[in-house]
């Protein structure tokens, strides 16, 4: 998806889009189990960004290339009046030239709220229904005679314009979207977390809790992490986990590696390096001291397995990051001198 940046325009509705989208990812890697991909990608049109707005890029070296299909967004503009808004429109001629050029190589045209003045303006609704906000519905009727004007809030101009009369419609605009271009499942699951179903509120107050969520806290893999996570100051090994768990080694990796995208041990690795960051930063206890507590037995094993997690030793991380004074100043500050 392509973000048009016109003239006078609202972000808002840029930010909706983009929330909708990163919610989608986010629902399919937790389905993937992956801690990273993406099913949609989108980035800024204008190539002079402003600083302002940069971090509302997101597109992968080749993911145009590769997408499955190709959309631009048009956000709404920022209107006072209709002159001005007819005002605002004109000023958008490169806007409407990238309309042009989307409806040119068959990707779709997604707008809403007055952003659909600049799809009609640019000339590639041929004598189709258009939603327009009630407000402005005389004035988009003098400025396009041939367009007739919709009152149904979201509209399929023809099979890749997507138009919708307010800004308040974005999310849904871009779910729409979402549903025709192939991932309908997706777009089905966003919505449940974005947009307010009345019918399903209803009915979902009526339900016991437990029957709605359900309980996933005894997975064999959840038991697994927690009792690695209260044992891994200890010394406990992969076996005793999965015995713990109520599976076989080869069935704990296997749900490692599918669900968290690491084996056991690297998690149990992990654990230990993080605690020990924790001590370094804000204790003053030895690094020896720290080691044994993390599960090393071999205060030389546990500085290599740090320096290789962090690329420097404790005691140079702790000189780094640490959040207490040196030992020899501890709780002297009430000995402050004065000038």
């Amino acid at each position: 998806m392509e973000l048009l940046l016109p003239v006078g325009r609202l972000n808002g509705p840029l930010h909706a889009a983009i929330d909708t989208f990163r919610t989608a990812n986010g629902i399919a890697r937790s389905r993937s189990g992956q801690a990273s991909g993406h099913v949609v990608t989108w980035r800024c049109a204008d190539a002079a960004l402003p600083a302002e707005m940069e971090h509302l890029c997101f597109m992968p070296p080749g993911a145009p290339d590769a997408a499955t299909e190709r959309a631009i967004f048009v956000p709404p503009l920022e209107t006072v009046s209709v002159p001005q808004l007819r005002a605002s429109v004109a000023s958008n001629e490169a806007v409407l030239r990238e309309i042009r050029s989307a409806v040119a190589d068959k990707r779709y045209v997604c707008a809403v709220g007055t952003g659909v003045w600049l799809v009609a303006a640019a000339g590639v609704l041929d004598k189709t229904q258009t939603p327009v906000q009630w407000a402005y519905q005389s004035g988009f009727a003098r400025t396009h005679p041939d367009l007739a004007i919709a009152n149904d809030p979201i509209v399929w101009a023809n099979e890749r314009i997507l138009l919708a009369g307010t800004p308040s419609l974005a999310y849904d605009c871009v779910l729409e979207l979402m549903d025709r271009t192939g991932i309908a499942g997706l777009a089905g699951a966003s919505r449940d977390k974005l947009v307010f179903d009345p019918a399903r509120q209803i009915i979902a107050s009526t339900l016991p809790i437990e029957k709605v969520s359900g309980l996933t806290r005894d997975s064999p893999l959840y038991r697994a992490v927690q009792w690695l996570l209260a044992h891994a100051q200890e010394a406990p090994t992969i076996g005793d986990a999965a015995r713990h768990a109520a599976v076989s080694e080869r069935t704990l990796a296997r749900l490692f590696r599918t669900h968290l995208a690491i084996t056991p041990h690297e998690f149990l690795t992990d654990i230990r390096m993080r605690k020990s960051q924790m001590w370094l930063e804000v204790t003053l206890r030895s690094v020896e001291d720290i080691a044994n507590d993390c599960g090393y037995l071999d205060v030389a094993a546990f500085r290599r397995a740090f320096k290789r997690k962090f690329g420097v030793t404790p005691a140079d991380y702790r000189r780094e990051y640490t959040q207490r004074g040196p030992r020899a100043r501890w709780k002297m500050e009430q000995y402050g001198s004065e000038a």
